[in-house]
């Protein structure tokens, strides 16, 4: 497997749990062309090698970009880069695959969950520079989880987002309870 070595050039909070890394190259060289849905392996300074998907914009040579969430029953990985990681470390990453692709069709609808956006967002951006209609939905428990929000908020030419709070009762399992009782009463009606 090819591998290169990267420096963190930026990390930001992504909403209450998660936290964004831009990957450089430390050479200043372009990294390898990628297509939305493609992840890398990230090597750690503590041993561990993670698969992250790259989000933002596929035209960029210049970074790469990973959001990584904060899990409670974290083994290692996304609490390292939470609580150790630094601007300026080095690190080793693996050449984009992907096992994701985005398929080519006049219309798509993204639907993703917390950290779940990260390779949707890489989607939403492809699909914006093809000029191709598209909608993404994107479920988090309360509007401060959002990752990406400033971005999400911007208005896109061929699409849209929708933020999604659970909080406030907009989640899939909401809709599917509401619907389902819909259903219930409807048929309930017609029996009698």
């Amino acid at each position: 497997m090819t591998t290169f070595s990267v420096v963190v050039d930026g990390l930001s909070h992504q909403g209450r749990h998660a936290v964004a890394l831009s990957l450089v190259r430390g050479d200043g060289a372009p990294l390898p062309r990628w297509e939305a849905g493609a992840h890398i392996d990230l090597q750690l300074g503590n041993g561990l090698t993670r698969q992250y998907s790259l989000t933002g914009s596929p035209a960029r040579q210049d970074r790469y970009l990973i959001c990584v969430g904060l899990t409670a029953d974290s083994h290692g990985g996304s609490r390292y880069i939470h609580q150790q990681l630094r601007l300026d470390q080095r690190l080793t990453i693996s050449a984009p695959r992907n096992l994701f692709p985005l398929v080519a069709a006049q219309r798509v609808v993204l639907i993703a969950a917390g950290i779940g956006l990260t390779p949707l967002l890489a989607m939403a951006e492809q699909l914006e520079r093809d000029s191709v209609t598209f909608s993404l939905h994107y479920y988090v428990k309360q509007r401060q989880d959002a990752a990406f929000a400033r971005r999400l908020m911007q208005p896109f030419q061929h699409g849209h987002c929708d933020i999604l709070c659970s909080a406030d009762g907009h989640s899939p399992r909401h809709c599917a309870r509401r619907k389902t009782a819909a259903t219930s009463i409807s048929a309930d009606r017609r029996a009698l």
